[in-house]
């Protein structure tokens, strides 16, 4: 009882805490910094994260560490040689300040972690500014890692990204320099673990293969995502909405809504056979329904009738009038229609496509599908179901979201855990050592990679749902030549699969192709692709 009073005491003491120190905003429904008030919350986030492995004696930069308590639950786990608390809000100084009685290797810096020049000045040599740095400030000391040799342990950066709506400019930024090894990643492959909303989470962990985008595909590319703390929920609306496969598991066969002329022509007749068998069991309990049930009957065997004769008039590509197949009752059209089942019509007696090549054949599935094909409803929704299985199929699955690690996250209850309530998630970043296209010696050549992948990736996404034959065309004119420049004749089979369904080793394959073709047009480098004038926060 009095363990349960004291934790309720905690809780109410930092929820008062929060409530001072929380940013006003001006804007109805602003971005707030969200601060984490229960510490049970961090120990259950912790328990998942297994730091303690590895970390035990690290270097800790703790970037808008708000309240503390969740940096305070990690110093207690890992001990660190050294634990930086970047906070450039005042109003919690105080606080974090106070801390330092009872963990003498905690440093309140008072600089912004936005600011890609405060990291140069945590590690550099000195004079350290006053009142920003503390006068017996130490900078760490990190070894550095090749990143062949995995991950470097001797540094964990933490991060609070809740406090501005632009964050997501900030992971963006983040997952670069896990391809360009530049801010910590110096030091080699660098974990970071980070606190950010809820629709920002959606970006790089999509749990549907619709809304796999661009952010999602430079994270899959450089780092493994794991979902350890949520809010719970997924984003939604059009492009976002449940997987097509449903709510349960995966279905090996499509949906038994039928796509083909012959398959909607036989849904009609058996709804018309359905209504005329239930009034077929249907019971008159007095002479005049009786009456009624009979002439209802007789209604439908006709209109049933004249449905059947009409859909074999059409399967057998023939022209239907009232006279077709009138010699026939009702009992043997029944019979014909049932042995039709799953038996694919026959070809119209002068079928044209039958000498075409194949490819004209793909000329035309080509053209069908830029033009014909419509962007939704019934075609729309039988792609999404094909794209789906084939990524979950792949081993590992196309989305980190459907791995094992992502299943079960760490639920974090809004009104008990964290303070303003809001829908939030933590990440764990575990860089992975990156393919081979992004490990050139010269930063130069490794920039200008860098670059063409993000470009390529980010114009072929606009058009995810489209093939990359198609979407190619996006880039430049004549960009779907760009395939013949993939080597082992991949080009033509990677042209036809649609960019949802894209891996990363291909969109290097493509940014290796276009880096190769000579007929890319000069003063377009990266598409004319500008970061100043479009706007990271809208990627």
């Amino acid at each position: 009882m009095a363990g349960t009073r004291l934790i309720h005491n905690v809780l109410k003491a930092n929820l008062e805490a929060a409530r001072i120190c929380a940013s006003p905003s001006r804007k109805v429904g602003a971005l707030k910094k969200v601060d984490i008030i229960n510490p049970s919350l961090c120990d259950r986030a912790l328990d998942k994260l297994a730091l303690e492995d590895g970390y035990t004696n690290t270097n800790i930069i703790d970037m808008n560490p708000g309240m503390g308590v969740f940096s305070q639950t990690v110093h207690d786990r890992l001990k660190p040689r050294s634990h930086i608390l970047l906070e450039p809000d005042e109003r919690y100084h105080e606080r974090l300040a106070s801390l330092r009685a009872d963990y003498p290797k905690m440093s309140l810096v008072d600089l912004d972690g936005y600011n890609w020049d405060t990291y140069n000045s945590l590690f550099g040599p000195g004079p350290f500014e006053q009142p920003a740095f503390s006068k017996d400030y130490i900078p760490p000391s990190v070894q550095t890692l090749p990143i062949e040799s995995g991950i470097n342990r001797d540094l964990l950066f933490i991060g609070n990204l809740t406090r501005l709506p632009n964050a997501r400019r900030v992971v963006s930024q983040l997952l670069q320099t896990c391809y360009l090894h530049s801010w910590i990643q110096l030091f080699g492959r660098i974990r970071f673990i980070l606190w950010m909303h809820g629709d920002d989470k959606e970006r790089l962990l999509p749990a549907q293969l619709q809304a796999r985008a661009r952010p999602s595909v430079i994270a899959d590319g450089c780092c493994s995502l794991t979902e350890v703390a949520s809010t719970g929920g997924v984003r939604i609306g059009r492009g976002f909405q449940i997987s097509a496969l449903g709510r349960a598991e995966v279905r090996k066969s499509l949906p038994k809504r039928p796509y083909s002329a012959d398959g909607r022509l036989r849904l009609k007749v058996q709804k018309d056979i359905d209504k005329l068998n239930r009034w077929y069991g249907h019971k008159a309990t007095r002479s005049a329904t009786a009456v009624k049930t009979h002439q209802k009957v007789v209604e439908l065997e006709g209109t049933t009738a004249a449905a059947i004769r009409s859909y074999l008039a059409h399967r057998n590509h023939e022209v239907y009038t009232v006279d077709s197949y009138a010699d026939i009752p009702l009992d043997e059209l029944l019979r014909h229609f049932k042995e039709t089942e799953n038996v694919p019509p026959p070809p119209p007696p002068n079928d044209l496509t039958k000498d075409i090549t194949p490819e004209q054949r793909d000329a035309f599935a080509e053209f069908e599908e830029e033009y014909l094909i419509p962007g939704t409803g019934a075609a729309a929704h039988a792609k999404s179901v094909e794209d789906e299985q084939f990524a979950r199929a792949l081993v590992p699955p196309l989305l980190q979201a459907w791995e094992e690690r992502n299943t079960s996250p760490v639920i974090i209850e809004q009104i008990k855990d964290i303070y303003p309530s809001r829908p939030i998630t933590l990440i764990d970043f575990q860089p992975k050592l990156v393919p081979e296209y992004f490990r050139h010696e010269d930063p130069e050549v490794l920039n200008k990679r860098y670059l063409t992948f993000d470009w390529i990736t980010r114009c072929l996404f606009t058009l995810r749902a489209q093939s990359v034959k198609i979407a190619l065309k996006s880039l430049v004119p004549g960009g779907e030549y760009l395939l013949d420049e993939i080597p082992g004749g991949k080009g033509k089979e990677l042209g036809r699969k649609r960019v949802r369904c894209l891996s990363v080793d291909e969109l290097i394959m493509l940014s290796e192709a276009w880096d190769a073709w000579p007929f890319k047009p000069e003063d377009s480098e990266w598409g004319g692709y500008s970061r100043d004038t479009t706007g990271e926060e809208k990627m």
